[in-house]
């Protein structure tokens, strides 16, 4: 099992200069979840490994909030998870031979981060998915869309749709939007190709596929 950091955000500020965008392509604007960044990698074995931003977490930390609850999600829902990659696997089977799959999510509520979230007036604490991605056996990183995901995860277990169309479109009217998970402004816009997508192979360290604002 490999762990694999998630890449980083570009400004999109940062990427108007960017020649090789295609600034009339379809996108779509999803709300970034003011949270800690978590990740559940499954191997072709089934296995399954739960992560913080930086790196696996310690038998230590799987007992202390509040990453004890990714590690009780992933105990009392692996049946659910497995489902998710069998799922992904029927997707993605046709691009190559798979290696692993990661699920990028934030960890949000209470005892994580101070914004008014439902889960956070409620005393709870939450996980919504962003991203998923393939790992083949070849390197090649695939990334799913997000209708792929939602039709995956559902609605419950991935992060709000804020805004749909073409990346000008959204970058220029990027208006500081109501948060869809509780009565508060939402923390920023995450923007992401509207279908699957690859990864070149200089976009691990610092991709332009996905931008924030």
């Amino acid at each position: 099992m490999q762990f694999i950091k998630y890449p980083s955000l570009t400004n999109h500020y940062i990427a108007r200069k960017q020649s090789f965008i295609n600034f009339d392509d379809d996108y779509v604007s999803t709300e970034k979840i003011h949270g800690s960044n978590v990740s559940i990698i499954v191997d072709n074995e089934n296995n399954i490994e739960i992560a913080k931003r930086t790196s696996f977490l310690t038998e230590e930390e799987r007992i202390q909030r509040p990453w004890n609850t990714l590690a009780q999600f992933a105990t009392e829902q692996k049946e659910l998870i497995v489902s998710w990659t069998d799922s992904v696997r029927n997707l993605a089977n046709k691009y190559g031979t798979i290696k692993q799959i990661v699920f990028y999510g934030e960890l949000y509520g209470s005892s994580v981060q101070k914004m008014q979230y439902q889960e956070a007036i409620d005393k709870v604490r939450s996980i919504r998915f962003f991203d998923i991605h393939i790992i083949f056996e070849d390197e090649q990183r695939l990334a799913l869309s997000q209708d792929n995901m939602t039709s995956i995860l559902g609605e419950d277990y991935t992060v709000p749709v804020l805004r749909q169309g073409k990346l000008s479109d959204l970058i220029l009217d990027a208006t500081e939007l109501q948060s869809k998970l509780g009565d508060c402004g939402a923390e920023g816009q995450v923007y992401k190709p509207k279908n699957d997508y690859f990864f070149k192979p200089d976009d691990y360290g610092n991709p332009l596929s996905s931008c924030q604002a």
